[in-house]
């Protein structure tokens, strides 16, 4: 199942709770309403990426990605040529430097593009952008992870 679809789901079962929960008593009202609170909050952390009940004081860095380690292999070879040795903590390492330094929608594109070796035109239907759109988003990421690797020496 696709992650519109279950968000469209949840939703769905969100505007079917809230008649029974007018037409609810007092006691089942605490159970229905729980239920309500509950799935809008899974809808906002599956729409933002973020948990939306921490304070977030930089939402780029809440930002949570499970990679694939072969993914993280391969961006962590780019980007520490000489260095690189692929374990946990380099894997965690490349995680927060691209998230630190990218947007989400670059750090997605360059996931794709750079770790999965996705094409410009699949990464585009993917995500529903243009192609020009990805080759942007990959000239900004490159920019910035030649920047931050200037600035930053992580080993």
């Amino acid at each position: 199942m696709s992650m519109r679809r279950l968000i469209y789901e949840y939703k769905l079962s969100i505007r079917k709770l809230k008649p029974a929960y007018e037409a609810a008593d007092l006691e089942e009202k605490k159970i229905i309403g729980g239920m309500i609170r509950d799935m809008e909050y899974a809808v906002k952390w599956m729409e933002n990426g973020r948990d939306p009940g921490r304070n977030h004081m930089d939402a780029d860095q809440s930002r949570v990605y499970y990679y694939d380690p072969a993914v993280l292999d391969e961006i962590g070879s780019i980007l520490y040529q000489q260095h690189w040795q692929h374990n946990l903590e380099n894997d965690e390492r490349v995680s927060n430097f691209l998230g630190a330094c990218l947007t989400k929608r670059e750090e997605d594109v360059y996931r794709l593009y750079v770790g999965e070796s996705m094409s410009m035109a699949k990464i585009g239907e993917l995500l529903h952008i243009a192609k020009t759109s990805v080759q942007n988003l990959v000239e900004r990421a490159e920019k910035k992870v030649d920047a931050e690797k200037e600035q930053v020496r992580l080993f």
